[in-house]
């Protein structure tokens, strides 16, 4: 198994993982955890933008 089989299945494993916490919560705290998931999620996504954005100005400025 290669190393983008292997990341692949992890992030499968962790989205089957939230997708279960989701339907699994009943407390005021089980939601608390999803939410803080969630908001965890969207701030590596928007990081990963952030720095895709900064590379491809850069990577555009030494084109023109």
């Amino acid at each position: 198994m290669g190393q983008i089989d292997r990341k692949q299945l992890a992030r499968n494993v962790r989205a089957e993982a939230l997708i279960r916490m989701e339907e699994a919560a009943r407390t005021v705290e089980d939601f608390q955890a999803v939410i803080g998931e969630w908001d965890r999620r969207d701030a590596n996504r928007e990081r990963r933008q952030r720095l895709y954005e900064v590379q491809r100005t850069e990577d555009m400025l030494e084109l023109g």
